[in-house]
């Protein structure tokens, strides 16, 4: 099978579902997205697994617009782990999620390469959500003192919205994204 560097523009490994040629629940849904110009690639692709789109599209969507976490914080993480785990994908889809959300691009710029990130661009609570990622995905833990500062920065609920926010674009997402052959062979540009 060809790589994404090696297939023409637009061909997947998949087809790209649309609300017309799906059913019920999933028609709708992509419907929905369709008509609020939310035509994600990945989404589309995951339409052709009938029985687990619906789930993942309630939980990014819980995630995304319904979290309690303040949304530069969950973009300044999402922006974080796309860089980290070097999936260009994600990264492009959250440049404008962010911009909406209030990150800058001086922010987004020293986010793309972690090596050299400024921290004096972030708030406190972004520090701190940038170091929840780093701990989770590199030490497979959280601190209880970094547990503490969380719930202080946020309140336990948005917390767990950050656990799950790593949980789902640090490590569920980019494997989805490698697996579908969106960014296999793909060189990070950092």
């Amino acid at each position: 099978m060809a790589t994404a560097e090696e297939r023409p523009a637009g061909q997947y490994r998949l087809p790209l579902r649309t609300s017309a040629d799906t059913e019920g629940r999933n028609a709708k849904i992509l419907s929905n997205l369709e008509d609020a110009s939310e035509n994600l690639t990945i989404l589309r692709l995951l339409a052709n697994a009938p029985h687990a789109f619906r789930p993942i599209v309630l939980l990014a969507n819980a995630l995304v617009v319904r979290s309690s976490l303040p949304a530069a914080d969950r973009e300044v993480a999402i922006l974080h782990l796309a860089a980290k785990n070097q999936v260009s994908y994600e990264w492009d889809e959250h440049v404008p999620i962010s911009a909406a959300a209030g990150v800058s691009d001086a922010q987004r710029h020293a986010l793309r390469d972690p090596a050299t990130r400024d921290d004096t661009l972030f708030t406190g609570a972004q520090v701190l959500a940038l170091q929840i990622c780093d701990d989770l995905l590199d030490s497979h833990s959280i601190s209880d003192e970094r547990w503490a500062a969380g719930t202080e920065a946020w309140g336990t609920e948005p917390l767990i919205d950050l656990l799950l926010a790593v949980a789902n674009w640090g490590a569920f997402v980019p494997v989805v994204i490698r697996g579908l052959g969106l960014e296999d062979g793909v060189t990070w540009s950092g």
